[in-house]
């Protein structure tokens, strides 16, 4: 839902802090989470250390939540797909739903992958089983050893943010 935004985008500033350059960190050079390829392929060219919070705002507007249909998802599971999109992309992230709702996996969330999120009806459990599938990936990764703890403690509060956002929905 629309209204999800602001709140998804700023649990996932909450999570992603400021500047970093891990070197074993693939996406290199970040601030709020925006790598530095994404901040020049959106317009920005100055110093990564500077990016404004507006600038990054704008882009998980543009570039995730946008990309992965956030607006049209039911609330929680749009949370929990804008999150693995900003953290693994908008293709993995979208195959990753698609995989849970047996959907054709094919990275676009579209109208088919939409109406079988509607149709799967126990939000909650979705939400669930997406995190599961979402630690299944991230253990599957070579930088697991590295980063795990940190995408599990993130996985973990995304899960739990999500899961508040369904049970409102439900006592509305």
């Amino acid at each position: 839902m629309k209204e999800n935004l602001e709140g998804a985008v700023d649990l996932i500033l909450e999570q992603e802090g400021g500047y970093v350059n891990h070197p074993r960190d693939p996406g290199g050079e970040t601030n709020f989470g925006i790598t530095k390829a994404t901040a020049r392929a959106h317009g920005y060219s100055g110093s990564m250390r500077s990016l404004p919070k507006s600038f990054a705002r704008q882009v998980y507007r543009d570039a995730y939540w946008d990309a992965v249909s956030g607006n049209e998802l039911p609330p929680g599971v749009d949370l929990a797909v804008f999150d693995m999109a900003v953290n693994a992309g908008t293709s993995r992230a979208a195959k990753l739903l698609q995989q849970v709702l047996g959907v054709t996996d094919d990275g676009q969330i579209g109208p088919v992958t939409l109406a079988a999120a509607q149709r799967f009806g126990d939000f909650a459990k979705l939400v669930t089983v997406y995190a599961d599938v979402r630690m299944s990936y991230y253990r599957s990764l070579r930088t697991w050893r590295t980063f795990g703890r940190g995408w599990a403690k993130r996985a973990k509060e995304t899960n739990d943010a999500a899961l508040k956002l369904v049970s409102s929905q439900r006592e509305k």
